[in-house]
Parts: structure tokens; C-alpha cells; sequence
């Protein structure tokens, strides 16, 4: 998985000209069941990239991160976090679940902004597909981009008519 993964993360930011950068989620050893750690396995992709270096980061504070993630042109992610970064900046992102709890996490943080269709499984990154897929909304990237942003405003329009509603329940 690893040597794959990082074969088309590469393959990617040769043929994009992005930089890649990986942003560890937690310092901690992996979770039970796990057989990696988060920087273990940033560490894994940099060995494997031969082209293209990997900037594997520390561990850095909610705050940085979403700062970090606030100027990136994409994100991939396992994980639900960097996804709600990444669409509170307008950043398209893609989510590849490992099993069916990700799937409803990563496709859940996509639906608020209409984007639950960009997310695969971990299967597909074997199978190759994973490159296929960046390459695809890759060249949407200003569309999705755009439409992130509109479906940004409409939530949030929607939020702040909710508080307003919500506050005159709790002032009566």
C-alpha cells in the first residue's frame, strides 16, 4: 500500500508541479490495530519517493495546520480534520477511507460542501485508481474550488439563520 501510495502521490506532483507535504495528525503511537503511527508514515512515503521530495512536518497545533491547509491547491486525506480545513478554505480535497466508520466521516465532511463523490477507498490506491482520480479533479480544480466556496456561504447562511432562530427560543 505504502510503495503504491506513494508511487502516485509522486506521479502526481510531477505531472501537477505541487508540492507535497505531509501534515502528521497525531504524535502518538498507532491506534489498536494500527501498524502505523502518523509520522511513521510520512516517513514511510518520503523513503519511497525517488522524483519529488515529501515534506513530512511535526506535529503542530489545530491552528497551524488549518493556517497550512488554508494555502494548499489540494488535499488527501484519511482524515476527517484535514477535510474540514481544507473546505473551510475553499480547498478541494479527496478522502480515502479504510473502512466503513472513515467512509461515513470522510463522505459526511464532503457533503456539507456537495462533495461527497470525492472520496475513495484504500482498494482503489491499490488498484492504481487513486492517480486517475487527482487527475480528474485536478483539471476541475477552479470549478470545485468555486464550488466549495458557494456551498460555504449557503452553510453558512444557513448557520447564522439557525443561531438567529435558536436565540429567540432561548430569549423567550
Amino acid at each position: 500500500m505504502i510503495e503504491r501510495l506513494a508511487h502516485q502521490l509522486e506521479a502526481f506532483a510531477l505531472h501537477t508541479g505541487c508540492h507535497l507535504v505531509f501534515i502528521p495528525h497525531a504524535r502518538a503511537a498507532p491506534q489498536a490495530g494500527a501498524h502505523w503511527g502518523d509520522e511513521d508514515m510520512g516517513q514511510a512515503l518520503a523513503a519511497r519517493m525517488r522524483e519529488v521530495v515529501l515534506h513530512v512536518l511535526p506535529v503542530l497545533p489545530a491552528a497551524q495546520i488549518a493556517r497550512i491547509t488554508a494555502h494548499a491547491q489540494w488535499v488527501v486525506s484519511s482524515r476527517y480534520h484535514p477535510l474540514v480545513f481544507a473546505l473551510a478554505a475553499d480547498v478541494p480535497c479527496l478522502g480515502v477511507w479504510v473502512d466503513e466508520y472513515t467512509q461515513t466521516k470522510l463522505q459526511g465532511a464532503l457533503q456539507h460542501m456537495d462533495c461527497a463523490g470525492d472520496a475513495l477507498d484504500a482498494g482503489a490506491v491499490l488498484h492504481g485508481r487513486l492517480i486517475t482520480r487527482l487527475m480528474q479533479l485536478w483539471e476541475q480544480r477552479d470549478a470545485r474550488r468555486a464550488h466549495i466556496a458557494m456551498q460555504r456561504l449557503s452553510v453558512e447562511s444557513d448557520e447564522a439563520l439557525r443561531q438567529q432562530a435558536l436565540g429567540r427560543v432561548v430569549s423567550t
